[in-house]
């Protein structure tokens, strides 16, 4: 089956994705220096695609580069010109597009994931614990970001032509079920890995847990640190590896 990525830009599909998904839990997992950095600038941080780890994120597929190769050869040959400098052309504008792009990724669940805590946090991390539709409120009035779920392919399959490649990844990252928001045109001159977006923090967070591996007085710090900044939500510990299983 040919995977296809849900996107919303506009209106009546952000309105069909809200209605399909608006409610579920969406967590996003982190250090607890990356949680104060949320407070202390009332703000999420969008990366760009070419400042992440993964290389492969918004690279066109195998099938998808061979397709574009053979329409590129045949408008060479109709145009006269070099197939080789064309495709390097098209390359280049493609990873000019690219530097453009940033994005920042939410985990869908209804639960906590013990493998999420163990990849995005540290001893001492934590997890804003959020809605679909809370992500949307939280950014109210940015009409430039887009909403997706990503989908995961086997990148040299032959039927990933309608794929839009920021919004798929490879199978082996399919644990992190990705819900993404995108910034199609992003102002490169601002941050070369990306830039800071401001948001309703109090409407983003419902609640905040602290990793089951915390040291006993996290949670407390965490909860000071909130009221600092007049954060008034449900602060967790985790009780993932708890021996009082539920």
């Amino acid at each position: 089956m040919t995977p296809t990525s849900v996107r919303c830009e506009s209106h009546a599909c952000h309105k069909r994705l809200m209605d399909k998904i608006g409610k579920q839990k969406v967590w996003r997992y982190m250090r607890v220096v990356s949680f104060l950095q949320i407070l202390q600038e009332n703000g999420l941080w969008f990366t760009r695609l070419a400042a992440l780890q993964d290389k492969y994120e918004g690279e066109r597929p195998h099938a998808v580069r061979e397709h574009n190769d053979r329409i590129l050869i045949q408008f060479a040959e109709y145009d006269k010109r070099d197939a080789d400098q064309t495709k390097e052309a098209f390359s280049s504008f493609l990873n000019n597009e690219r530097m453009k792009k940033c994005i920042n990724c939410w985990h869908l669940n209804e639960f906590e994931s013990a493998a999420m805590w163990s990849l995005y946090s540290s001893e001492s991390g934590v997890a804003i614990q959020s809605t679909v539709a809370r992500l949307e409120l939280a950014l109210r009035g940015r009409s430039d970001i887009a909403m997706g779920l990503v989908q995961y392919a086997d990148f040299d399959a032959k039927n990933l032509l309608s794929c839009d490649p920021i919004y798929l990844k490879r199978e082996s990252f399919s644990h992190e079920k990705e819900l993404r928001l995108v910034i199609e045109k992003a102002d490169t001159a601002a941050h070369h890995d990306g830039l800071l977006v401001s948001v309703d923090v109090s409407e983003l967070v419902e609640r905040v847990y602290v990793s089951p591996v915390a040291l006993p007085w996290t949670a407390q710090v965490v909860r000071q640190e909130m009221k600092k900044y007049d954060l008034d939500k449900e602060v967790i510990q985790s009780s993932l590896y708890s021996r009082e299983l539920k």
